[in-house]
């Protein structure tokens, strides 16, 4: 009961970090090393160089590109296939004629494209915050703690943005924007970002980065909180109400009505 209290009112991945942090101590113990993730962001750091635009840019975009086309179309095959019967008995709604008769190839261009103006919205920003907040790079990978405070941060301001910008965005004035963000009944993993670029900028852009600029990470983070937030949201799209996932099925019914 207190553990599906807290799936409910907390971000998952909250609860999860503690997880994390006990299987890098068993890795560390059976590896030998002191810190596995700063001898893994090191080993990256060796391999890409230390040019500060592809882990600002370059990194976080291919990540979102591969998590909202390659994650969505993997959901989207086992929609297809009807199969493996281990995940597909989780899928909340059966295909409706209405989801079958879109284009799921013109919706996967326009995904495409809202990750093509990424590059564009991040360089602007890293210009910004270069210029009026002290950014610094650092091959030393940020701590445990570190790392959790600033993710436990991002995750509470991105939730905060995105209820309000969410909420103004179903006002009859503003619908008009976001209206191509709901017109799969049930939603799919590609319908994670497929918005307007009024609605791609205000909805999905600015509730991820305005933790980030509020309280500038270590880079490492920030390619890991472009991973949470693409998984997150291609996931919470996908239709599939798998275990711990309560956001899954509450998205979901968002999305019905």
């Amino acid at each position: 009961m207190i553990l599906k209290a807290i799936f409910k009112f907390f971000n998952p991945l909250v609860v999860y970090i503690p997880f994390v942090f006990g299987i890098t101590k068993i890795f560390e113990m059976i590896l030998g090393y002191q810190n596995i993730w700063n001898s893994l962001w090191n080993q990256i750091v060796l391999y890409l160089g230390q040019d500060e635009l592809t882990y600002v840019v370059c990194l976080p975009n291919l990540i979102f590109l591969a998590l909202s086309l390659g994650l969505g179309w993997v959901y989207n095959i086992l929609d297809v296939l009807d199969a493996p019967k281990c995940l597909t008995k989780y899928r909340l709604n059966e295909l409706t004629n209405n989801n079958k008769k879109i284009d799921l190839f013109k919706v996967s261009m326009n995904v495409l494209q809202n990750n093509l103006l990424n590059p564009i919205m991040t360089i602007s920003t890293f210009y910004l915050c270069k210029k009026f907040i002290s950014y610094e790079f650092k091959l030393e990978a940020p701590s445990f703690f570190i790392l959790i405070r600033d993710l436990s941060f991002y995750i509470i301001v991105q939730d905060i943005f995105t209820f309000y910008i969410h909420r103004l965005l179903h006002n009859p004035i503003f619908y008009k924007y976001h209206k191509k963000h709901h017109q799969m009944k049930p939603t799919r993993a590609l319908n994670a970002i497929r918005f307007d670029f009024f609605d791609y900028f205000f909805a999905n852009y600015i509730p991820f980065i305005i933790g980030m600029i509020i309280h500038h990470p270590h880079v490492a983070t920030g390619i890991l909180w472009s991973i949470i937030t693409s998984f997150t949201s291609t996931t919470i799209h996908c239709g599939y109400g798998f275990p711990s996932f309560y956001c899954i099925q509450f998205h979901n019914d968002h999305h019905l009505k």
